[in-house]
């Protein structure tokens, strides 16, 4: 556990000095088995992390729609570092359309996954 609060805390100065102090996001943090983790297939534990505390998932698909609801129930914006993947999941796989935005690359790509659908 200590890698995971070393990892939160390194988070929140990164996250701190992108948007300012005091900005807290939620997010997804995977920790892979020791040893080197481009050679590690697998994931030792999933956590979504709000603000300085960790719960763990069962999968990776739970951590981020965990996470994802937790942007739609606290009405906190997505981070502007990632706010069009989570644009992406909002309209693709929850079927949510609202005002704000999509990048003219992430409504390409929903395009184009919809005409392999067919």
């Amino acid at each position: 556990m200590s890698l995971v609060k070393s990892y939160i805390e390194d988070a929140r100065t990164q996250a701190n000095d992108l948007y300012g102090e005091g900005a807290v996001y939620p997010y997804v943090l995977y920790v892979s088995p020791e040893g080197d983790p481009e050679e590690q297939q697998d994931i030792a534990a999933v956590y979504v992390v709000i603000d300085d505390c960790a719960y763990r998932m069962e999968s990776l698909v739970h951590a981020v729609d965990v996470c994802f609801k937790i942007f739609l129930t606290f009405d906190v914006a997505f981070p502007p570092s990632t706010e069009q993947v989570w644009l992406f999941l909002q309209k693709q796989f929850y079927g949510i359309r609202t005002g704000v935005q999509s990048s003219l690359n992430v409504k390409s790509f929903i395009h184009s996954l919809t005409l392999q659908g067919k």
